[in-house]
């Protein structure tokens, strides 16, 4: 609908031409035209506001793919900013958000991948929040975990990953949804209690979790025997698991390259918890050990 408007716009005694389509670069050049237009015409606060709350709900990314649409309520996005209504009426207008219903609640999302891939505006606002949406997507996938896991304890954000769920909680990007708000809170309860004994506790807390992980090992290959099958929603947790565990080993490999062994040590600490057989992991928690100042309580 877009090409064809654009191509009648610019037809040649009433004759649509290649020529004229080759100019508007087809379907995804027309679609990001249109998106410029319509963005270009709003009040500059929606501009500079509004917008980035919009495009924090309806775009989500993951490590292994590109950015994708995802769908939002209209009312929480209308409520996240003064001009995000005016915003969102412009753009349903023009035909490049679509609106649903879902569960009763009016629902809105990109109207074309090609406003990801082509519209200049979206697509350097992703790149420019490419680690916080990577991080909001660490965190759904975390309170996923928990809700699946019956809310346990166990699966409490460690403190490293609940550094990045803060993060991106204060913002101003996103609107955590009721059950991350509620594991982020538990999480920060929790990390509260171990913060006086942390310090103290850390060097032996290594050492065991080094053996912990050692001897979990054995106890879970003997476990695993006992167990002829595993359900498809222990195969995603374990999976996750080992995601999450993985991105806390990259954040700490970093944060030793960048001579900073003493905030590495957290997210080790929750790689290890996550992954106790990485040996990558366990040696760079020993060498980060070697390398840390400690500084005990008199």
């Amino acid at each position: 609908e877009f090409t064809l408007e654009e191509l009648y716009q610019r037809r040649r005694e009433n004759v649509l031409t290649w020529a004229a389509y080759d100019e508007l670069g087809g379907l995804s050049g027309a679609i990001a035209r249109r998106a410029q237009e319509t963005y270009d015409a709003l009040p500059l606060e929606a501009r500079r506001d509004a917008a980035q709350r919009i495009f924090g709900e309806l775009v989500t990314l993951d490590s292994e793919g590109p950015a994708t649409r995802r769908r939002a309520k209209r009312a929480e996005l209308e409520a996240a900013h003064p001009g995000a209504a005016g915003f969102l009426s412009a753009f349903i207008e023009a035909k490049l958000l679509v609106t649903a219903s879902e569960g009763g609640a009016a629902t809105v999302t990109l109207a074309h991948e090609a406003l990801i891939t082509h519209w200049p505006v979206l697509k350097q606002w992703i790149e420019d929040h490419r680690d916080l949406l990577l991080a909001r997507r660490r965190l759904e996938d975390a309170t996923r975990l928990w809700v699946d896991g019956q809310r346990s304890t166990k699966f409490y954000l460690a403190e490293g990953r609940l550094a990045e769920a803060d993060r991106v909680a204060g913002c101003g990007v996103f609107r955590l949804t009721p059950d991350e708000q509620e594991l982020v809170r538990l999480s920060r309860v929790r990390a509260r209690r171990k913060l006086r004994l942390f310090q103290a506790a850390t060097a032996v807390f290594a050492v065991l979790a080094v053996a912990a992980g050692a001897l979990g090992v054995v106890a879970r290959d003997k476990q695993r025997e006992a167990e002829a099958a595993e359900t498809k929603a222990l195969d995603s947790a374990a999976e996750t698991r080992r995601s999450l565990a993985a991105a806390d080993f990259d954040a700490a490999a970093a944060r030793v390259a960048g001579e900073a062994p003493d905030e590495a040590l957290p997210f080790l600490l929750a790689s290890l918890e996550g992954d106790p057989r990485n040996p990558e992991a366990q040696a760079l928690l020993l060498e980060t050990l070697r390398r840390t100042t400690w500084h005990f309580p008199e």
